[in-house]
């Protein structure tokens, strides 16, 4: 059921709060997978897989392996023919690990064009919530716990509005999980903010940094995502999140 946005504040489904009492505007515990093939599969070619399926079949290797790819999802960035931007689509087979070349996907074949998709070390803004506009001191918590594949390539995560960082947690190695959370102030007014400090762990305690400060319009919707910062044909998945809004 979709969040409902009143004119009295933002509410669950049911008129439900958070569990500080900020009425909810987005959450999910239903797991999002994430990866991205290789720079290297480019000149893509569209067809069907022979069961109505859609096959991607690439000049250059994918570099994925069935382990890390079969059940996530690539990324479309932007619209193409027969393609909607921002769209997620399931992996369904590989032809080979690593150094395949033909990716099958869980959507139907209706021949599309070539997609326009996330590919190799990129930064994917998965959008959780649009957040209506705000008062002067309103406050934006946001919590999401996220795994991802246990190596020593860095990743990061952040939560943005229109592509514009908001706080940031970066160079994520070694780690199996991470639970992201966050803060943003609106300071006397809905064109400033101010957050947390970048890489604090968990979001929370002492850092050396100094605190994150922006200037972003909160006068109209503004879209509020978590940005992963992914590396080439390694998994990440949003476990879950939730975005809770002060409107004050």
């Amino acid at each position: 059921m979709a969040i409902e946005i009143t004119n009295v504040g933002i509410k669950g489904p049911k008129g439900d709060t958070g569990p500080s009492g900020a009425p909810l505007q987005a959450y999910s515990g239903v797991p999002v997978k994430l990866i991205t093939p290789a720079t290297t599969f480019t000149g893509i070619t569209v067809s069907d897989n022979g069961a109505g399926k859609v096959l991607l079949a690439g000049a250059g290797p994918h570099g994925l392996t069935a382990a890390d790819a079969i059940g996530a999802n690539i990324f479309i960035v932007t619209a193409s023919a027969g393609w909607i931007g921002l769209a997620i689509h399931k992996i369904i087979s590989l032809d080979a690990d690593v150094t395949g070349n033909k990716i099958g996907i869980d959507l139907a074949f209706a021949s599309q064009a070539a997609p326009i998709m996330a590919l190799g070390n990129i930064v994917i803004n998965y959008i959780l919530a649009t957040i209506a506009p705000l008062g002067p001191n309103s406050i934006i918590k946001a919590d999401a716990l996220v795994s991802l594949k246990n190596s020593a390539n860095p990743k990061s995560l952040s939560y943005r509005t229109l592509a514009l960082k908001i706080s940031e947690v970066n160079n994520l190695i070694n780690m199996s999980s991470y639970r992201f959370q966050a803060r943003i102030h609106m300071r006397g007014t809905n064109q400033s903010q101010i957050g947390l400090a970048d890489n604090m762990v968990g979001g929370f305690g002492p850092s050396i940094n100094n605190p994150v400060v922006s200037a972003f319009d909160f006068s109209v919707n503004r879209n509020f995502a978590l940005a992963l910062g992914m590396y080439s044909c390694e998994p990440m998945t949003i476990e879950s999140y939730l975005v809770e809004v002060y409107n004050l």
